[in-house]
């Protein structure tokens, strides 16, 4: 499979359909063997020159993956996600990569909040900002893109997300 995923797009949909197939039926046994394979090769399509739509297939992957291990998903996504954030608060790729892009950042903030702001925190440390400030800024940009998210599983997502945020006093 790892040869398959670095052959380019034309094998990449079918790659990654069956990657999301283990991951719904191989569960655990799947996760402990192939985890760094498949954070490899989400890496590898989301830091080239992709097409949205073969980052759209990444982030698909990433959700399912995020569902079915919401702990061990956030975990094993880490190194991914600070360049998903940098994308949501540059907040110029195309509506379809910044809904997906929201939607995994929307399911790790409610699955595994403790994670969340661990990592919100780290990004934070590395940019030289504080916490609150990238959090806010984060808010911002979704707020205004949130009207980009079309599909209704998305949206109330988000809208969870956004809610679930009221309660989070500052840092």
């Amino acid at each position: 499979m790892p040869d398959l995923l670095e052959l380019g797009s034309e094998t990449l949909k079918p790659c990654f359909n069956i990657i999301t197939a283990y991951v719904l039926l191989g569960t655990k046994v799947f996760l402990q063997s192939y985890s760094g394979t498949v954070v490899a090769a989400c890496a590898s399509h989301l830091g080239n020159d992709v097409k949205p739509e073969g980052i759209v297939m990444v982030m698909r992957v990433m959700e399912t993956i995020l569902k079915v291990f919401p702990v061990e998903g956030s975990e094993m996504f880490r190194q991914l996600l600070p360049d998903i954030l940098h994308a949501v608060l540059k907040g110029d790729e195309y509506p379809m990569v910044i809904s997906m892009y929201l939607s995994v950042l929307a399911r790790i903030m409610l699955q595994n909040e403790t994670f969340f702001f661990s990592f919100l925190d780290d990004v934070a440390r590395h940019c030289e900002k504080q916490s609150t400030e990238l959090l806010s800024s984060l808010i911002d940009m979704w707020v205004e893109k949130i009207d980009m998210i079309t599909q209704t599983e998305r949206r109330k997502l988000s809208a969870f997300a956004l809610g679930s945020l009221l309660t989070v006093n500052s840092r």
